[in-house]
């Protein structure tokens, strides 16, 4: 049997009790007071109560610690939880006009983001690949060598800190210089995500070669675990100097960034919701330079702000916003993208490229094997062809990112089919890439004899640049890579000439010239997208 013994205070207000609450026993025995005093009186009162009474008694507390771990235990957000090499999700990309009168500063503790009416400018498959297949591997180990280090330091360098790779389709042209296929290369530890090299194929007049480099600083973008209340700083910079290629131009890349998990709760996109999410905010001086023929150009947007938010129960941001801060903290956001699933918005826009960007057959394998970036958007499914029916099945593919082995050199045009299946009836868009496998491993960087004419940038977008130094006119003629002719212009003696090729598709082309009807030369050319 169970005896509660309790000490009641017989105050000058007390009166018979019946019940403590809807979980308390009945007390009995409680005997009214005959008298008072100024003394402050108690009256033992003891009674028994029931397992019915009990069990309430447990109940209440059980809910009341419940209720207690809830308001104390936050959201955490482990390495584990993060993408590794392969993760991928579809994300709808938001553009500075979806992102127009927008406020994502609010924040708070318990805070509920609703987000739900956020439109979208296009669609793409978003992840991670291992770097070892993003084709700047042998790149990075060649030009660490060339400065001055061991081959076996470099590539020991390249295996410690190149875990993971990610790569745009954007294509950034600053101070005249072209750059495109940015990838950038990060490591990942239980304490921390950061960014330790950046590549991409730099356009030169005589076409373009890769670069990647290490960064000076490794800039740490997220530490374990992911915490509310969290600060950290970090910073990144890294040069790129094309003197040394030919070109008077310099890139220093320079961000410094204080990062703080300033708010937990929940978030509502268009098509998910979320109950354990974490946001934080960046804030990121930037202090870019671009020097060009001696010229020195600055960032005029120098305070850049960026939001994540993060939930346990995707490897990817839910949501990320990019934006700049004006005077006064106004805040001006131009892109980013959130979680979703695949519509019929837009069509689809095939992009893919080869890597390695030189390949050759093994001597030993007698086997080249290319491996394919996917960069499409607007698409879930994929159908590659890789121009080797020779290979039988294996000349086809349904993978995003596929690879494929070829055994002879030559060149081999591959095509790849990008599909949105949730349309009626099925949306698709067709890109066609030549990839030329050589016979020989001693393949490294193009070099050409210095041409009178020069074509520039290269990869291109909109227009290309072409300048004559010869003194006899220049017949150029522009050619597809199944050899149509695309463009027809001639560029007079000792002059400079803007060429429009807003209405070419992208892809490779191929650029010929006639001098005097006697001396012809040609060069390959890229268009990418400036999505």
């Amino acid at each position: 049997m169970c005896v509660l013994t309790l000490r009641v205070p017989l105050m000058k207000s007390l009166r018979p009790l019946k019940r403590w609450s809807s979980f308390s026993p009945p007390i009995s025995r409680l005997a009214p007071r005959s008298s008072y005093s100024h003394v402050q009186l108690y009256k033992i009162v003891t009674f028994v109560p029931s397992k019915t009474d009990i069990m309430r008694f447990i109940l209440l507390f059980i809910a009341l610690f419940s209720v207690s771990l809830m308001t104390l235990a936050q959201t955490t957000y482990q390495p584990n939880d993060f993408a590794e090499p392969g993760t991928s999700s579809f994300v709808s990309n938001l553009k500075a006009l979806q992102l127009v009168g927008k406020d994502f500063s609010p924040t708070g503790e318990n805070y509920q983001w609703d987000y739900s009416n956020l439109s979208l400018d296009s669609q793409q498959k978003k992840g991670y690949l291992s770097p070892d297949f993003n084709g700047f591997r042998e790149s990075f180990i060649a030009l660490c060598v060339a400065g001055g280090g061991g081959l076996l330091d470099c590539i020991a360098k390249w295996e410690d800190f190149a875990y993971m790779s990610e790569t745009f389709s954007d294509t950034i042209e600053v101070g005249g210089v072209s750059m495109t296929a940015l990838t950038s290369v990060y490591d990942k530890s239980d304490e921390a995500f950061y960014q330790t090299m950046i590549g991409g194929m730099v356009g030169m007049e005589t076409g373009y070669v890769p670069v990647v480099l290490e960064l000076e600083d490794y800039d740490t973008l997220l530490q374990f675990p992911v915490e509310y209340g969290q600060e950290f700083a970090s910073h990144g910079r890294y040069v790129i100097d094309m003197n040394s290629l030919g070109s008077d131009f310099v890139y220093i890349w320079d961000r410094k960034t204080e990062s703080v998990v300033e708010g937990y709760g929940s978030l509502t996109l268009p098509s998910k919701s979320y109950d354990d999410v974490l946001k934080v905010r960046k804030s990121i001086d930037i202090a870019d330079t671009i020097i060009v023929n001696g010229t020195i150009l600055s960032n005029p947007f120098d305070n850049r702000v960026v939001y994540q938010w993060f939930s346990p129960k995707e490897k990817l941001p839910l949501l990320e916003v990019h934006g700049y801060q004006l005077l006064g903290g106004v805040e001006i956001y131009t892109e980013g993208f959130y979680i979703d699933t695949i519509y019929c918005s837009e069509e689809p826009l095939a992009f893919f490229y080869s890597r390695p960007f030189f390949p050759f057959i093994d001597p030993e394998t007698n086997t080249s094997e290319v491996g394919f970036t996917n960069l499409s958007y607007n698409a879930n499914e994929w159908e590659w062809d890789f121009g080797d029916p020779e290979s039988g099945d294996a000349n086809y593919s349904t993978e995003m990112n596929p690879f494929h082995t070829y055994t002879k050199e030559g060149t081999y045009s591959v095509t790849l089919t990008a599909i949105n299946t949730v349309c009626t009836p099925p949306e698709t868009d067709e890109i066609t890439f030549p990839v030329i496998v050589t016979d020989s491993s001693q393949v490294g960087l193009p070099s050409y004899e210095k041409m009178a004419i020069q074509v520039s940038p290269n990869p291109f977008s909109d227009v290309i640049h072409v300048k004559n130094d010869h003194a006899k006119e220049v017949t150029l003629r522009v050619t597809d890579i199944y050899g149509k002719n695309v463009l027809k212009t001639c560029v007079a003696p000792h002059t400079e000439k803007n060429i429009s090729t807003s209405h070419l598709q992208h892809g490779i082309y191929l650029i010929h010239y006639v001098v005097d009807e006697k001396r012809e030369g040609s060069m390959k050319l890229l268009k990418t997208t400036t999505r």
